[in-house]
């Protein structure tokens, strides 16, 4: 599934937002915190897709400078107009997250963690951590400081796929930004996008048009390869353009991405097992 991020920065904007998201997107995120005097009901009213509630505080990335209190008075009020999901954060302050998370109903809860620095070498004791939480969907989004970040991030995917948990696994910044496209196909629920370049909430996200219909993220892929350009600097690159477009025309599952590499050596050593084709 492709999440558009509803950014504002005013009411107005934000409605504007929605009518164009819903043509792209699968599910809508209202970031609350990034909308100037956001009205909750109007909001609501206006979206028709599914939508998730988010009221992020300044230290996962957010913009919100109330209490703990009224951001989570804000996440209920959501869930009580008919929200289909809410994003609290597992910083939270446990004697807030706690009650909060068993008093809603467990599968509209979205339990996220944010690492603007980097991504820990190992991301199994977190997630292990926010499994043993009430919540039916969990999240966990990094910034990645080396290509490889995002093999962590697919490797978790896997395991949560095959224990059949709800995850949403990316990575953060440029050299994150091949997870934005290839999560879902590791097994993350959903996937962020920008309904414009500008309009990102969070570092490396790319337009939401790019990941429907030229990265086909929501095809369902099986049996497929994965094929690429590596190179520094790699945005100028039209091949993701090309190779793409060719499999979709003959009905290949494959996909191209772009790997920003600065040392080929590494790279190879690292993703070796993962490629089946490159450009230079």
């Amino acid at each position: 599934m492709i999440c558009i991020p509803i950014v504002g920065a005013s009411m107005p904007k934000a409605l504007e937002q929605i009518i164009s998201a819903e043509k792209i997107a699968d599910i809508l995120e209202l970031r609350l915190d990034l909308i100037d005097s956001p009205d909750l009901k109007v909001l609501l009213n206006v979206v028709s897709k599914p939508v998730i509630v988010t009221n992020r505080t300044k230290l996962d990335g957010g913009q919100f400078r109330g209490t703990d209190d009224e951001r989570l008075q804000a996440l209920h009020d959501a869930l009580a107009a008919g929200a289909d999901y809410v994003d609290i954060e597992v910083s939270t302050p446990r004697e807030l997250l706690q009650p909060f998370l068993e008093g809603h109903e467990t599968s509209k809860i979205i339990l996220s963690y944010h690492d603007f620095s980097h991504t820990p070498e190992d991301l199994n004791p977190l997630y292990e951590t926010m499994d043993a939480l009430p919540g039916g969907i969990i999240k966990i989004v990094t910034y990645a400081r080396d290509l490889s970040d995002n093999l962590k991030m697919f490797q978790l995917l896997e395991r949560a796929k095959k224990e059949n948990k709800k995850l949403i696994g990316l990575c953060m910044g440029d050299l994150g930004e091949i997870s934005r496209v290839l999560s879902p196909l590791y097994g993350g629920l959903l996937t962020f996008g920008s309904l414009e370049t500008g309009q990102e909430s969070a570092p490396g996200q790319i337009p939401a048009n790019a990941l429907k219909n030229i990265y086909r993220v929501n095809d369902g892929r099986k049996n497929f390869k994965i094929y690429g350009v590596i190179g520094n600097p790699v945005s100028k690159s039209m091949g993701y353009l090309i190779h793409n477009r060719a499999f979709r025309e003959i009905g290949s599952p494959d996909i191209y991405v772009s790997f920003l590499v600065d040392n080929v050596e590494k790279f190879f050593i690292a993703f070796k097992d993962f490629f089946s084709g490159l450009s230079v």
